[in-house]
C-alpha cells in the first residue's frame, strides 16, 4: 500500500511544471498576434485620418472662397487652415485651383504612420512608412 502511494505521489510531480511551459509556449505567438493587430488598428486609423483631413481641406478651399481680406484662398491659408485645427503632423500639399464655377481644387494630405511594434522589421519587411489621403472638389 505504501508502495503503491509513493508511486502515485512521484507521478503527479513529474507533471508539475507542464502547465508553465504549455503557458510560456503559448503565450508568446499570442502576444506577437496581439501587437501585430495592435499595429493594423493604428496604420488604418492613420489613413482614416488623413482622408477626413483632406475631405475637410477642400471643402474648406470651396466654401470659403474668399478669407478675411476679400482676397481669394490660397495654397497657403489652406494649409494654415490644416495645422491650426489637426495638428502638425500633417503635410498639406493642395494643388493651384481656379476660383470659378467649375474650377477643382485637388488636396492631398500626408502622414508619417506610428509604428509602435514593428517600426524596426522595416528593414527586413516592407511596410508603408506614411498615409496618404487625397480629395478633388468643384467648386459651384
Amino acid at each position: 500500500m505504501i508502495i503503491r502511494i509513493n508511486r502515485i505521489m512521484r507521478l503527479g510531480r513529474r507533471e508539475d511544471g507542464t502547465a508553465a511551459v504549455e503557458l510560456a509556449l503559448c503565450l508568446i505567438p499570442l502576444l506577437i498576434l496581439l501587437a501585430g493587430f495592435i499595429d493594423l488598428g493604428i496604420g488604418y486609423y492613420t489613413k482614416l485620418e488623413v482622408d477626413n483631413i483632406s475631405r475637410a481641406a477642400a471643402r474648406y478651399a470651396t466654401m470659403y472662397q474668399l478669407d478675411a481680406t476679400g482676397q481669394h484662398i490660397t495654397s497657403i491659408n489652406i494649409a494654415q487652415y490644416v495645422l491650426s485645427n489637426y495638428g502638425d503632423t500633417f503635410t498639406v500639399t493642395p494643388s493651384t485651383a481656379t476660383y470659378s464655377a467649375g474650377g477643382a481644387v485637388n488636396i492631398t494630405v500626408t502622414k508619417n504612420i506610428p509604428w509602435l511594434f514593428y517600426g524596426f522589421l522595416s528593414s527586413y519587411v516592407k511596410l508603408p512608412q506614411e498615409a496618404k489621403g487625397a480629395t478633388s472638389m468643384t467648386f459651384e
